[in-house]
């Protein structure tokens, strides 16, 4: 990418990413717990990491290979999924703004990839009979995503549509580079403590393919 995308987003970008970013959800519930209910958020802390509205019942089945699931299973499942949401809108705004091919080639490889990961997300609560997360918790700026790492508030979505050219080109960048390290933040609870193989399972996957395209994207942002 050209070295030129600092201009008008520039200034605007580098408060708006610092106001933006959450702390990270790291600490996680025992390792042998089942899932309880209702919850509290085992991110949790203080009163704005509020648990999600539906919290994972105590008779919930488990999964279809007769695993353990836990809480923290359960909230990676239902908060993820928002997450992947938003950085999905983030890459759709890609193939009319951006001004490099490679990030417009890239946003459309991590749109196709999250919404296929979502879709396992949703797979995976359902087949244990846990709630998805409720439609409010999709929109820009939910409450509930303070305890969310990397997800934008209204005012960066905003900001992000509003660019175009090399500005888009850094502000995408810049942007869904913290997107995902906050997911790898948010899968390492899992990769710790959780108990469900398959949630596991996509823990991995989502860590290491976002780390990959985590040095992709700041590769493009070198250039």
């Amino acid at each position: 990418m050209r070295t030129g995308a600092h201009g008008t987003a520039g200034g605007k970008l580098a408060a708006v990413v610092v106001s933006g970013l959450v702390a990270v959800w790291v600490t996680a519930c025992g390792t042998g717990a089942a899932v309880p209910g209702p919850a509290q958020d085992p991110g949790a802390a203080g009163p704005a990491s509020a648990a999600p509205a539906a919290a994972a019942p105590s008779d919930a089945p488990d999964g279809p290979e007769g695993g353990e699931h836990n809480v923290v299973d359960f909230y990676f499942a239902q908060r993820m999924l928002p997450h992947h949401a938003q950085a999905v809108r983030m890459a759709e705004l890609a193939p009319d703004r951006a001004s490099d091919d490679a990030v417009a080639d890239l946003a459309e490889e991590i749109g196709e990839t999250l919404t296929a990961e979502a879709a396992g997300l949703e797979e995976w609560l359902t087949e244990r009979g846990l709630e998805q997360p409720p439609p409010e918790a999709f929109a820009d700026g939910h409450p509930s995503h303070s305890g969310m790492p990397g997800m934008l508030n209204a005012l960066q979505m905003n900001l992000l549509a509003d660019t175009s050219g090399e500005d888009f080109d850094e502000t995408f960048l810049t942007f869904m580079i913290a997107h995902h390290e906050g997911s790898v933040a948010m899968a390492a609870p899992v990769l710790e403590n959780g108990l469900d193989p398959a949630a596991r399972d996509i823990a991995t996957a989502i860590t290491q393919r976002q780390e990959h395209e985590i040095a992709a994207m700041r590769d493009l942002l070198d250039d």
